[in-house]
């Protein structure tokens, strides 16, 4: 699994890639996601073992639901996200979304951009614990360190709505899709043998137990893993967590004989 990483840059509102994580006095590898706000950790600094012992009690706010909530857990992930600035003026989380463009990017950014924490100004990064957990939360891949992931979506969403998009008009109809009026996540009620791979759901008995729809079987999700699958009867009702037009994606995508079903939609598994 890629490393994740902190760092002092600037905001970059279109990609928000990360890189190399610090070094403890010892040289191990530290995940930031654990540094407390306000610690002096920047790129290359050197902490100390108790220090990083510290950082494992208090993971910061910054790992994503599929229904879009943002919480603190220990749990690595596989993707990094922004949602724009969502500091209050002491480096803490204080809202769910600054601007529309919700984008979901490696890890490690082929330039070596660094990203920055709890820094008031400046983008929040974001964790999921894989592709279908940023489509489901509303996110979708980032065009400049994910180009292939977002070209492929792109193409998937020309196909189903028969209009080749903008950056910006992906970005509006997905948050028209995602939130109500009221900031409240948008669901949808479906049939499961009407879906597409790669979609969250959740059943009627489980309203809030999220689950990935994936070759014939409902694998129960977590931030750490998902749990043992269950077979997915076709009949079954469900109410759908992943946003309307990245369903629509994923469904021509997984339909297409000429695009790739879908290497940025894979589950980790």
């Amino acid at each position: 699994m890629a490393v994740l990483s902190a760092s002092s840059t600037g905001y970059r509102p279109h990609c928000t890639g990360s890189a190399f994580s610090p070094l403890c006095s010892k040289g191990h590898l530290i995940d930031p996601r654990f540094i407390p706000v306000g610690s002096s950790i920047w790129n290359g600094s050197r902490v100390h073992l108790n220090q990083r012992r510290n950082m494992a009690m208090h993971p910061r706010r910054n790992r994503v639901t599929p229904f879009g909530r943002i919480e603190a857990v220990p749990a690595r992930g596989q993707l990094m996200g922004n949602r724009g600035d969502l500091h209050d003026g002491h480096g803490a989380i204080a809202r769910d979304w600054k601007v529309k463009r919700w984008i979901a990017c490696r890890l490690t950014h082929p330039r070596g951009i660094l990203a920055t924490f709890d820094t008031p100004g400046r983008y929040t990064p974001l964790f999921f614990a894989d592709e279908p957990t940023a489509l489901a939360a509303g996110h979708r891949p980032c065009a400049e360190c994910r180009r292939e992931d977002y070209e492929a979506y792109r193409e998937g969403w020309t196909l189903a709505f028969a209009e080749r998009p903008s950056a910006d008009a992906m970005d509006n109809a997905l948050h028209a899709a995602r939130l109500s009026a009221n900031g409240g996540k948008i669901t949808f009620e479906a049939r499961l043998g009407d879906l597409p791979d790669g979609v969250m759901v959740t059943l009627p008995d489980a309203p809030k137990a999220p689950s990935l729809l994936w070759q014939g079987r409902l694998h129960p999700w977590t931030h750490e893993a998902y749990d043992a699958p269950m077979p997915a009867a076709a009949g079954a009702a469900c109410r759908v967590l992943t946003p309307m037009p990245s369903v629509a994606v994923l469904q021509v995508l997984r339909a297409s004989k000429t695009l790739p079903w879908p290497g940025f939609a894979g589950p980790r598994f």
